[in-house]
């Protein structure tokens, strides 16, 4: 018997309010998220062709990342006419990209080190004329949104959706080939990207740069795996064969897997609330029977380490060895305590990587601990965080991607009961 108090109307309703506040109803954008309440007049027009908007209404824009991970609820709900808006709209960004995706194939073919401030997709757009907006500080190198790779083969395979005729097809295989340009985010003059949580490292002059993320590498490497001589089928009868080759498979997982054994995140973040990311990626990726992303070793190994990262609200972003109350310094000026911001969505991921090991008990204590960050001065289900150390949500509030794992593990454990 499901516990009373777990995943009560209550709760439910504030997630699903928060997750739909998100959602934008008009215009060009129309099905895609925003990562927090969508504000049209929010979205002046100057922060379009390209200018940054580095405040709080910055979050009326869409991200790439967001609108994906919001789609995996979408996907295990069965919310299948959003999600065939949702991907229409991403290819038609895609298509805003092109002069700049046929350039870095181009540059990369004759040999060309790419430039993270030259060759990379902006992480982000204005809602309703799809314009690229380019990241705060310019960090607009985010591979991760190779991500959009796995669900065109899963959209497309289980007919929920296919590209319109031979011409969307043509750049979804130029897409595939400006990830396979990036080999990983390491052929560049500077190698990596900018990641998950949109960071680098400090270069000459206080300039941030990019750095190597394993989460990129691994989102890449799962994206290739879906993709791998898939035959994708369009509207109109034509198709074309997604071409990947073997090589470039198990170069990324022995890559990837060399990383987290030695390193982690990146150099200096033993721990990191991606490695979650990673590990329910590889869960959802073996129980497909495509592969795995991760060795049985650094598998188990994310698993037993997370713990160090768990706080009262949630997941610090990340921590080292050396280091173990975190590095971030994200609200930690504006945290009483000093402590760094603590993540709800860690909580989310936490519950649904037990749910998929069949740990059931596991997994109820993190929905309980989610349920226990519920922002409820807001009413829209989770925010993006709480200050280090306290009971004050960030201003962000409610948080799409919280509210969409959140609503994730009540699909899950639905499934989870039928089978059981």
């Amino acid at each position: 018997m499901t516990r009373k108090s777990l995943f009560g109307v209550r709760f439910l309703e504030a997630a699903f309010k928060g997750l739909e506040s998100a959602r934008i109803q008009d215009g060009l954008g129309k099905g895609v998220f925003s990562a927090t309440t969508f504000d049209p007049s929010k979205c002046r027009t100057e922060v379009t062709r390209g200018e940054s908007q580095e405040n709080i209404d910055n979050y009326s824009l869409v991200w790439v990342r967001d609108t994906l991970k919001c789609s995996a609820f979408d996907w295990i709900a069965g919310n299948h006419s959003r999600l065939n808006e949702t991907f229409n709209t991403l290819l038609k960004y895609f298509k805003h990209n092109l002069d700049l995706i046929d350039k870095t194939i181009k540059d990369d073919k004759e040999g060309e080190k790419l430039k993270f401030d030259v060759h990379g997709i902006m992480p982000r757009m204005h809602p309703l004329t799809l314009e690229p907006v380019h990241a705060d500080q310019r960090k607009d190198l985010q591979l991760d949104m190779a991500e959009v790779l796995k669900y065109f083969v899963l959209l497309n395979q289980s007919d929920v959706w296919h590209p319109e005729d031979s011409n969307e097809l043509l750049l979804i295989e130029k897409l595939v080939q400006y990830f396979q340009s990036w080999d990983y985010s390491l052929n560049a003059d500077i190698p990596g990207d900018f990641g998950i949580w949109e960071e680098g490292k400090q270069g000459t002059l206080g300039a941030v740069i990019p750095d190597v993320h394993s989460s990129t590498i691994a989102i890449m490497l799962s994206g290739f795996i879906y993709l791998k001589d898939y035959q994708m089928q369009a509207s109109d009868g034509s198709s074309k064969i997604m071409r990947i080759d073997e090589s470039e498979i198990s170069r990324g997982f022995d890559l990837l897997n060399k990383r987290l054994e030695t390193v982690g995140e990146t150099e200096e973040r033993t721990y990191d609330l991606t490695g979650l990311i990673i590990l329910y990626e590889h869960l959802l990726l073996k129980e497909s029977g495509r592969g795995e992303l991760l060795t049985p070793e650094n598998a188990d190994k994310i698993l037993r380490e997370f713990n160090k990262l768990e706080r009262e609200k949630g997941f610090v972003r990340y921590a080292s060895s050396q280091n173990p109350d975190s590095l971030d310094a994200y609200h930690r000026s504006q945290s009483p305590l000093g402590k760094s911001a603590e993540w709800t969505m860690g909580f989310g991921y936490a519950a649904l990587i037990f749910l998929k090991l069949g740990l059931r008990d596991e997994a109820i204590k993190y929905i309980e601990k989610m349920e226990s960050a519920f922002d409820w001065t807001v009413g829209l289900g989770l925010p993006e965080a709480y200050y280090g150390g306290t009971n004050k949500p960030v201003e962000v509030s409610p948080l799409s991607w919280s509210n969409a794992l959140y609503l994730m593990t009540y699909e899950s454990m639905r499934q989870f009961e039928k089978i059981q």
